[in-house]
């Protein structure tokens, strides 16, 4: 078979095809009558009409005789006979004469290398262009990947054998080449992805409710407990990533003067010791004293934002979050794509947190009696383990006075402390030992607990126009931080008490009129299996007491009196111990209601469910109408703290509200 195309420029000559060419041509050819699928002859010039593949027409037979036809013509007879219609680029010329019996494959193969033409078929017709005709277009994912590309162009059966689409996946680009209706195609593929990538990069808003935890930020005191709001934030760098150096330093130096307390905020204004923020103020901040200076020479710097893989997604289009606090809602404006990543975050971080019961009890027992007590703070036996800590921190400084904390022991008791009490209350009846206070407080766990009880000095301080008063303060103030690990296989829960403990008392000594302030630190971290209580000592105390004895009346007379009286100074030293007994409660779990959309193009989140109760144990979930229902709490384990406990058990109840400068600490019962 030979294929003689005939000049464009010499129009009367004809093509001749040589009979013993093409008999030479077609033996070599396999016959595709005798190949399964083959086709039967036609006669005359009309081919008979087979399916077509994916990728073209097959292996079938095709017989066709062309005398001096043009070569348009005989392509729409070809894809005539395939059943699709052609589509010919006008540049198509030529002539074709002869008689062919071969595969319809081969002869479309064949005559497009004899006449320089290159074919594609879309599955619905065929395309025909001249070799040069080919194109080449290079896309750029934005906002998809290769695989859904790869879905998109297999589904549409778009993908070509012939023509392969090469891949760069270090740069996110795909290269197309092949004749122009193929690479159209694809064209139009990749961009119906990108109008897709568009609509989920569109920022909307949606509202998660929260059943847990808090939103907003809250200040306890001098403590600041971050709300979801603030994690959001430091994790998506919304803000805070494109906060500058003189507001990021302002805030920090705000965020420094909260945390330190009333009486040290006023010496500060008036001293100017807000440049001692790397010694002792920094500790009373719980930081290694690393502020930022106070020239504004250093800026603290702005958190790792977590930065989307997708093209376009510049800090300016960072997610935005805003607390709502008549809801305790979260309000999110970021891209739809992003939504559902940020919900699974947000309702991981919105679990139901263990409550724990703290219970203090502030002892002072005389040094002489401490044998009595029955602790062995050397070894570790039946009742504990020994621990001891250093000194933490640096010189505690109030007013004029000075103090060097001492170390401090601690032991972990396996009773609950009871058998201490015991002993405690048997010299307590001697008048060798004493309660201070027994202050209780139920909080949540991982929650900072602060239970103080003060004493305050307001001291005048006279200034050129005017008279300033400051307070001094002295006193015992616990701050406690519960960490509860659930225990395995029926064992206890073990909790992890980080604590901070500040003793303090006036001296009889003053400093330009300032009382003295002698001032102990404790800070620790202990673990402790619950239904047992942590023992912290090592605190010396020491008291002046003076008294006068004589004769009555007659030591009332003036001047003559000194000599029937006489006075009497005793100096008494004691040992300040603090015994903390955790006790872990488990509340129940309420159904969380969906909020209904009030907002115009605003989408409520998911409704928040509670947490399973198979994954805490002992954890009970109630069914409950609302989400504003109150929250009851159970007790895990009926453990008595102390043995002021075990006088009466049939009372034994739930205890809220715990004030923390209380001496009787008797609190609130709940029947």
């Amino acid at each position: 078979m030979k294929f003689i195309p005939r000049p464009p420029q010499l129009p009367g000559l004809r093509c001749i095809v040589c009979l013993t060419t093409l008999a030479t041509v077609l033996a070599a050819i396999p016959p595709a009558w005798s190949q399964p699928g083959g086709g039967s002859t036609a006669g005359g010039g009309v081919p008979i009409s087979t399916a077509a593949g994916r990728d073209g027409p097959g292996n079938q037979r095709f017989v066709y005789r062309a005398d001096s036809k043009r070569l348009a013509d005989v392509l729409n007879d070809f894809a005539s006979s395939q059943g699709f219609p052609a589509v010919v680029d006008q540049r198509v010329e030529g002539v074709v004469s002869g008689n062919f019996d071969t595969g319809a494959r081969q002869f479309l193969d064949g005559l497009c290398k004899a006449y320089a033409l290159i074919w594609y078929f879309d599955g619905t017709a065929y395309y025909f262009y001249p070799a040069n005709a080919i194109q080449s277009r290079i896309f750029r994912l934005k906002g998809y990947q290769r695989r859904q590309v790869v879905q998109l162009l297999d589904s549409l059966r778009l993908a070509s054998d012939r023509f392969p689409i090469r891949w760069d996946s270090t740069n996110s680009t795909l290269l197309v080449y092949g004749p122009p209706r193929h690479v159209e195609l694809v064209g139009l593929a990749v961009e119906s992805l990108d109008v897709g990538a568009i609509e989920q990069n569109r920022r909307v808003i949606r509202v998660f409710p929260l059943s847990h935890v808090s939103a907003a930020d809250r200040s306890m005191g001098s403590v600041q407990v971050h709300g979801i709001v603030s994690t959001l934030r430091s994790v998506f760098g919304s803000g805070a990533a494109r906060q500058d150096p003189a507001s990021a330093l302002a805030n920090a130096q705000k965020n420094a003067a909260r945390s330190v307390a009333p009486t040290t905020r006023s010496m500060q204004q008036m001293y100017g010791a807000m440049q001692r923020q790397g010694g002792f103020l920094s500790s009373l901040q719980g930081n290694s004293g690393d502020q930022p200076p106070s020239d504004g020479s250093g800026a603290t710097p702005a958190p790792r934002a977590v930065r989307s893989p997708l093209d376009g997604d510049t800090d300016d289009e960072a997610p935005v979050f805003e607390a709502d606090e008549n809801s305790n809602s979260v309000i999110v404006y970021a891209k739809a794509q992003r939504m559902e990543e940020i919900g699974t975050l947000i309702r991981t971080l919105d679990v139901l947190s263990m409550q724990v019961e703290l219970e203090a009890t502030v002892i002072d027992v005389s040094t002489d009696n401490l044998s009595a007590l029955g602790v062995d703070w050397s070894v570790q036996g039946t009742r504990g383990q020994f621990s001891v800590s250093g000194p933490s921190g640096g010189d505690s400084v109030t007013g004029s006075g000075t103090s060097t904390q001492p170390f401090t022991v601690a032991t972990v008791l396996t009773d609950a402390g009871r058998s201490l009490m015991a002993r405690v209350q048997a010299l307590a009846g001697e008048g060798r030992a004493r309660v201070i206070s027994k202050p209780r407080v139920l909080g949540e766990a991982n929650r900072p607990a602060v239970m103080a009880d003060k004493r305050i000095a307001s001291v005048r301080v006279a200034g050129n126009l005017d008279v300033k008063l400051f307070q001094v303060e002295a006193g015992t103030t616990m701050q406690v931080t519960p960490q509860v690990t659930p225990g395995a296989n029926g064992q206890p829960a073990s909790i992890k008490l980080s604590i901070l403990i500040e003793d303090g008392s006036f001296q009889s000594t003053s400093v330009d009129q300032v009382p003295v302030v002698k001032r102990t630190e404790i800070r620790t971290e202990a673990r402790v299996l619950e239904g047992q209580s942590l023992l912290i000592g090592g605190i010396t105390v020491d008291s002046e007491i003076t008294g006068e004895t004589g004769v009555p009346l007659l030591k009332d007379i003036p001047l003559l009196g000194a000599v029937f009286r006489q006075r009497q100074k005793h100096l008494a030293r004691s040992e300040r111990m603090f015994l903390l007994t955790p006790l872990v409660m488990m509340p129940v779990a309420p159904t969380v209601a969906a909020v209904a959309p009030s907002t115009p193009g605003v989408v409520p989140a998911p409704s928040m469910t509670a947490p399973d109760a198979a994954a805490l144990p002992g954890l009970q979930v109630t069914p409950s109408g609302g989400r504003d229902e109150p929250v009851p709490l159970v007790p895990r384990d009926p453990v008595r703290p102390l043995v002021d406990r075990l006088a009466d058990p049939a009372s034994y109840g739930l205890r809220e509200g715990g004030s923390g400068g209380s001496k009787s600490g008797a609190g609130v019962r709940k029947s």
